[in-house]
């Protein structure tokens, strides 16, 4: 996940860089659509780690600009991976009570 996170952050900031000013809507809408077939390889792809959470946040979010609603398209798959990598870190630093 997040070799394609690079892929896609690399896309992005050209993407919202100089190098499409002035560029034509036919020309800019093509350059999303290959954003989103980054997104969606990246999507699609089960979490192994907090990083790959985090890394589909961030690019679901479009760079932490905004939270999309799709639905739950994507975001819903997103948000349970995130509760998941939560409750697994709690669960890892738990306090157990001692017995005296």
């Amino acid at each position: 996940i997040f070799r394609i996170f690079r892929e896609w952050r690399a896309y992005y900031e050209w993407g919202e860089g100089p190098a499409t000013d002035g560029m034509g809507d036919e020309a800019l809408n093509a350059i999303g659509a290959v954003r989103r077939e980054i997104e969606d390889r990246m999507f699609s792809l089960p979490c192994q780690n907090t990083m790959d959470v985090l890394a589909k946040l961030v690019a679901y979010t479009l760079n932490g600009e905004e939270f999309g609603d799709d639905g739950g398209a994507w975001s819903g798959r997103i948000l349970q991976e995130a509760k998941l990598a939560v409750d697994e870190a709690l669960s890892a630093t738990a306090h157990r009570p001692s017995r005296t």
